[in-house]
């Protein structure tokens, strides 16, 4: 049975209205805007890879520009230190810890919230999303923006289902045609049948029921894609806020024979990809040239073209602006497909998370970067520094020698050596140079320069892991650390916001990937997975996860994005507030009502493993479910009594420190959290 194709446009060109109601108008329009973005753009390129240059430490002294042959070629390490320092510094803020996001629910969902954190903390692991978010932070740094592509995975599984094909039907007469063994014949697009639309059916057109194998896609989850800055497109690239952006879009190349396959199914329009030709576009960039690297000859089955993918906010068919996702090949005005992007209608904005940890007043784009904005004087001052001193350091260990014109001695046929002999008729024909070494005012003018990029970063020496050269006080050091601790969070806090939006985004595709598959939701390996990190999973129901355990209202708070990143601090912070709390249970009987409880004991211990590295939770905490009933009934066992009872006050239940009035919930009768309120 021949197999259904796939549609590469939702819209017939009939469906188009307004100024976009012809499909070339509309392909037009996309590869004229593509256009603009690209010729605005194009200087950016250069900068950015001397950026990266820099960051790798890569050689920038051109050869006219060296004073003399074998001269240095030194590149400040700046850029690196603070780069490396800082990104280190978030990395472990936001993935220091088991889980990333803290997920809380509203109303209804509060119950749900703790299943739907700990499915997503084993979500992120089997998605390997940090390794995204890594390499995405990572060129926010230097790109001064990272961009993190979200999407829905979509896998396609064959299904016999049947369909209503569409007749063929005599030009003259409008009647239905037949073969030789009197079947009417059926309307094909390739190999596939075409199907009749409802509006068809209405009309009277004639059909015929048709079984076939359809591969029809099936979603697996969310897949990440890193985009380089170089490849990404804001549009309008003026736009000063979201509201004014109603597009984005990235370039990509795709082998001919891919793209072949993928034409033959539907995915993209077979005869628009025959426009596009058969040449290769994928040519060597000078950045990979000034790297070493080449791209091969590209030519028949590796031939590669050059494609954009645009998600654009739109009225195309009249009901309104939606997202659309359209892929383009600009240089032959070819649209290969336009898809409905409900995913980027149901969020509100597109399925691109943008790291500017720097933003830049009036642009939405892009901010400043470490490297190319912050640090490139100083990075380029001390090249010229480092340069300099090794250039005249190299000349004072081995100055040249004066030698009179008429001297006897020729260097080609007495080498000067070590050991060698040299012949001469007087001692003053030859004469070695007296060069002085660097003078101390450019170890001065090094250490000011570095200084001033310490100032401009806000992170001192030992803040990045460097032993200073300078002695420092201990007030001193501390007070450094703290305020470098507060400008660090800065940035942390402005990655807070990308991280919610990707969160949201992986919930919603969750949620639909879990409804897609029914009632049977996720597999027992997922749920045993979450069991073996220390959840309860009895209270699933039939002990799966479904898309109704994700349904409700959730927020999404990066962990520990709103405290220091210093983990030494949070301890200190922990101890500190762990030693006020006994004269606040002596000042106020609810509050030491509020923490006889066994949630609140889970909550003390868990956050004090968290802060003290212990790995092992589950062997101490048990599963999540265990935390109100399991350990109220665990406190009722005798045995357990008779080893708390010594360490507790003089009367049952008793903390030092306390009354029996404050007590509630140690004691063998049923804990009630509300004790010692009073009427």
């Amino acid at each position: 049975m021949p197999r259904t194709q796939q549609r590469p446009y939702d819209l017939t060109a009939r469906q188009l209205t307004g100024e976009h109601a012809d499909v070339n108008a509309l392909t037009r329009w996309l590869t004229e805007e593509l256009e603009h973005a690209i010729g605005v753009k194009s200087h950016v390129d250069a900068d950015l890879d001397y950026w990266w240059r820099l960051y790798e430490q890569a050689r920038t002294r051109l050869a006219t520009m060296m004073p003399h042959p074998n001269a240095a070629d030194l590149t400040s390490q700046i850029g690196v230190q603070y780069v490396d320092a800082i990104h280190a510094r978030a990395m472990h803020t936001i993935f220091g810890v088991d889980k990333i996001w803290t997920v809380d629910g509203w109303g209804d969902s509060a119950a749900k919230a703790p299943f739907v954190e700990a499915f997503h903390s084993w979500a992120v692991e089997d998605e390997r999303l940090q390794s995204y978010c890594d390499s995405a932070i990572f060129n926010a740094w230097i790109d001064s923006v990272g961009i993190l592509e979200c999407t829905e995975a979509i896998d396609y599984r064959p299904v016999r289902k049947t369909i209503k094909a569409a007749l063929e039907r005599d030009p003259l007469t409008g009647a239905a045609i037949f073969d030789e063994q009197h079947r009417p014949k059926l309307q094909r697009h390739g190999e596939a049948f075409i199907e009749v639309t409802p509006e068809d059916i209405h009309a009277g057109a004639p059909f015929a029921e048709q079984e076939i194998d359809s591969y029809e896609p099936v979603r697996v989850g969310p897949e990440y894609d890193v985009i380089d800055y170089k490849d990404f497109f804001v549009l309008p690239r003026h736009a000063r806020s979201r509201k004014d952006v109603w597009g984005y879009a990235k370039r990509f190349y795709r082998r001919v024979p891919y793209l072949q396959e993928k034409a033959a199914i539907g995915y993209y329009d077979r005869e628009a990809l025959t426009a596009c030709g058969v040449e290769n576009e994928r040519e060597t960039t000078p950045d990979e040239a000034e790297r070493g690297v080449s791209v091969a000859p590209q030519e028949g089955p590796t031939a590669e073209l050059e494609l954009y993918e645009i998600a654009f906010l739109r009225n195309l068919d009249g009901k309104g602006e939606r997202w659309w996702v359209a892929v383009v090949h600009v240089a032959r005005r070819q649209l290969l497909r336009l898809k409905y992007d409900d995913l980027g209608t149901q969020i509100g904005f597109g399925r691109f998370v943008r790291f500017i940890p720097y933003p830049r007043k009036g642009s939405i784009e892009a901010g400043y970067s470490i490297i190319g904005h912050k640090l490139i004087t100083q990075i380029e001052e001390h090249t010229a520094i480092r340069n300099m001193r090794a250039d005249r350091s190299g000349l004072a260990a081995a100055a040249p020698i004066k030698r009179l014109h008429t001297a006897l001695w020729n260097q080609d046929e007495q080498p000067f050596a070590p050991g060698i002999s040299i012949d001469v008729r007087e001692m003053n024909e030859l004469e070695a140079m007296e060069i002085p070494d660097v003078p101390e005012s450019v170890n001065v003018w090094e250490r000011t320069v570095l200084d001033a990029a310490e100032r401009t970063i806000g992170m001192s020496d030992v803040s990045t892991g460097i032993e200073p050269d300078e002695e420092r006080t201990a007030t001193e050091r501390r007070l450094t650390a703290g305020y470098s601790e507060v400008r660090t969070n800065l940035l942390i806090r402005r990655l807070q916001e990308p991280l919610e939006d990707l969160a949201q985004i992986r919930h919603i595709i969750w949620k639909r990937t879990l409804a897609q598959r029914g009632p049977e939701g996720m597999p027992a390996s997922v749920v045993s997975g979450l069991e073996q990190r220390g959840y309860d999973v009895s209270s699933l129901q039939n002990g799966e996860i479904t898309a109704d355990l994700l349904e409700g209202k959730f927020t999404f708070k990066p962990y520990g994005s709103t405290e220091t990143a210093d983990r030494s601090t949070q301890r200190k912070d922990f101890t500190e507030f762990l030693g006020v709390l006994p004269a606040l249970f002596q000042l106020n009987a609810i509050i030491a009502a509020m923490f006889q409880t066994p949630d609140a004991a889970r909550a003390l211990i868990e956050r004090g493993m968290d802060l003290h590295g212990w790995k092992d939770k589950q062997a101490i905490l048990g599963p999540v479910g265990q935390s109100a009933m399991g350990t109220a009934a665990m406190l009722h066992d005798p045995r357990i009594q008779q080893a708390v009872q010594p360490m507790m006050g003089s009367g049952p239940g008793s903390a030092p420190g306390m009354t029996d009035g404050m007590t509630g919930g140690m004691t063998a009768s049923a804990p009630d959290p509300m004790m010692g309120m009073g009427g």
